[in-house]
């Protein structure tokens, strides 16, 4: 967990989403395996997030996460990654999940989202814990702000 201000945005079944207020981020952990219903919500909600703070970065802390179904994984490249895009997302931090099946989900939907990033200035890191994540992130969001 990170001890720094934020601003709840949205708590969903596995999921809870707040926003980073120092470094204009979102921050979103999720537990367990989130059926199909469950995790498109929540990644909309990371778009609304998106959209309402106009954010350029989100952490991902996926440590208690667990296998993402093939499905979403396309989902997410075909349909989340280009609205992320649009509404200025270009920084990802993921704190990796400790389920080596969800560690193999994860990697394989962030190899197709770099894949299919269609030269936007994307960059997503892999980290082991949060304040890693944060301050990786805070120094990629100062040239945003």
């Amino acid at each position: 967990m990170l001890n720094v201000s934020s601003i709840p945005f949205f708590q969903g079944k596995a999921t809870t989403i707040s926003i980073l207020t120092e470094i204009n981020c979102i921050f979103c952990v999720t537990k367990g395996f989130q059926p199909s219903a469950i995790y498109r919500e929540q990644a909309l909600k990371q778009l609304d997030a998106f959209m309402q703070y106009n954010a350029h970065g989100i952490i991902w802390d996926l440590r208690d996460a667990e296998v993402i179904a093939k499905e979403d994984q396309d989902w997410t490249v075909n349909e989340w990654q280009p609205k992320a895009l649009a509404l200025g997302y270009r920084r990802g931090a993921i704190i990796v999940p400790e389920n080596v099946f969800g560690q193999l989900s994860v990697k394989k939907v962030i190899s197709q989202v770099q894949s299919a990033k269609a030269g936007e200035d994307l960059e997503i890191q892999y980290f082991s814990n949060a304040p890693a994540a944060y301050e990786w992130m805070k120094t990629e969001l100062a040239v945003f702000a």
